[in-house]
């Protein structure tokens, strides 16, 4: 894909280790897929969804907006105490923060901004985008547009509610956030009846365009296209490729529910109609026409794309598909039954179940160049194209191994870190260590990629979810509170 980027559901985030359904429920609360909201090993309270106006939630402005408020600016860089219990309307307890901060190639942080948060509401995780000299980010009903030099706010944009029932309450909350030859895509409100896109103006904020998704919202990830579409699939049925430039949908398809479509150049991949179908298709992601269908497949078969082939998974086999045909490319079987499926510059990294092996794969030939014991757990490996590492191990451990077979050419010890996987940034390998105790700052740790030695170590205010962000010669790390408005 060209001339994309930024952090949406559909695995970008990248290679992740998501795992998306049609909906997902917490706690009683919808949640749409493609959002980061894992299990985390405290007590933590639910929204509860018959309060949601008496519990009093902030209304967004539907104007963007710049001139200066207690939060448009960089604030210290010295993490903040938790805060006492204050009354939010539901109950004695903490309010929600949220956080972004930048940390320079020293383990510095030069600039901190607290993001505005409705207490009764809980946060949603979506990594930065960076488009020029500007950070992009999102934080429950809103977006900002952050100065990178100095972290200064230069626009708000904020999405009111919407409509009336059961999910109007995440009428205005945004699920995506894309950008596309230098505009800001935006998806709001992902499974409400009010569930819409719109792209925004980088620079101001200003909507170029806003295209509503249908009553039943949209249902699975979103992907883009590599020839400015945006495929997915909503009202659970209907694959649908909307233009990125007009902001109009270019065609919509009877599809199978999955977890969303896949997209390879003008290709565009998804479940055939019906249950169990068995059945893959491609269509022109300009056109939506039939290219090829592919039968012989599991009955809801659940494609991912891994070093530009479609791979499908069935038990211990894993089967590589040509999207421009379907064809199969190639077939490898595993000792046991596979876990996860990653893919870097090296080739494509197959976690198994126990007996827990790492295979590593050639995209092109199928071949399967090692494969070692491994304890990674669900977290997939960085690829560098050199090395591979990953976080594991009876005493948790950051592992390198090296890509020529396998070895292990250094561990360290590491914090343990819940869901925000270990990027590159520059000469360093980063990690997110998270604790167990609600509300209490992150740690973020860079290791020489060299030697596995630690280079630096600081901390951000609050739990991240999400990876960090490289912005140049700097890393944006978002961080929010996990508390949850009200008691169930």
């Amino acid at each position: 894909m060209q001339d994309v980027g930024g952090s949406h559901a559909a695995i970008l985030w990248s290679d992740t280790d998501i795992h998306p359904e049609a909906l997902e429920r917490t706690g009683g609360v919808p949640r749409p897929t493609g959002v980061t909201r894992n299990p985390f090993p405290f007590g933590v309270v639910a929204i509860c969804l018959l309060g949601a106006v008496a519990c009093g939630t902030a209304g967004g402005a539907g104007t963007p907006s710049s001139h200066a408020t207690p939060s448009s600016h960089a604030q210290s860089v010295r993490p903040p105490a938790t805060p006492a219990p204050a009354p939010t309307g539901c109950g004695p307890f903490p309010p929600r923060r949220a956080w972004i901060d930048e940390v320079s190639s020293a383990g510095r942080v030069t600039w901190q901004l607290r993001l505005p948060t409705d207490p009764t509401m809980q946060g949603i995780a979506l990594q930065p985008v960076v488009i020029g000299g500007t950070a992009i980010v999102a934080e429950e009903n809103a977006v900002y547009a952050v100065r990178l030099t100095d972290g200064h706010q230069l626009w708000k944009r904020a999405f009111p509610k919407v409509g009336k029932g059961p999910l109007s309450f995440a009428s205005d909350l945004v699920y995506g956030l894309w950008q596309y030859r230098g505009t800001v895509i935006v998806l709001v409100g992902q499974v409400s009846s009010a569930s819409r896109l719109f792209s925004l103006n980088p620079a101001t904020g200003a909507v170029r365009w806003e295209l509503s998704l249908g009553k039943q919202g949209e249902t699975g990830n979103l992907t883009l296209t590599g020839d400015g579409g945006l495929a997915m699939i909503y009202g659970y049925a209907t694959l649908t490729v909307v233009d990125l430039t007009t902001g109009k949908v270019r065609w919509g398809r009877a599809a199978g529910n999955s977890g969303g479509p896949l997209a390879v150049g003008g290709v565009v991949i998804a479940p055939a109609d019906g249950y169990p179908s068995g059945k893959l298709m491609g269509y022109s992601s300009r056109t939506g026409k039939l290219l090829w269908t592919r039968t012989g497949m599991p009955s809801e078969p659940e494609p991912q794309l891994a070093s530009g082939v479609v791979i499908m998974t069935n038990a211990n086999r894993v089967t590589a598909l040509s999207p421009a045909t379907g064809r199969t490319l190639w077939t490898v079987s595993t000792a046991s039954p596979i876990f996860s499926v990653t893919t870097g510059p090296s080739g494509i990294a197959v976690s198994t179940e126990v007996p827990s092996r790492l295979y590593l794969i050639d995209p092109r030939t199928g071949r399967v160049r090692w494969h070692v014991a491994y304890q990674g757990g669900q977290a997939p490996p960085l690829d560098t194209g050199t090395d591979l590492l990953y976080e594991g191990g009876k005493r948790f451990s950051l592992v390198d191994l090296r890509v020529s077979n396998g070895s292990v050419r250094w561990a360290v010890p590491a914090p343990a870190t819940s869901f925000a996987h270990v990027p590159r940034f520059g000469a360093y390998a980063v990690v997110i260590g998270n604790s167990t105790k609600p509300n209490a700052p992150a740690s973020v740790t860079a290791y020489r990629l060299a030697t596995g030695k630690t280079a630096w170590t600081t901390k951000v205010p609050t739990f991240v979810e999400v990876p960090a962000a490289v912005a140049g010669a700097d890393l944006l790390v978002q961080s929010g509170d996990l508390t949850e408005g009200c008691p169930a």
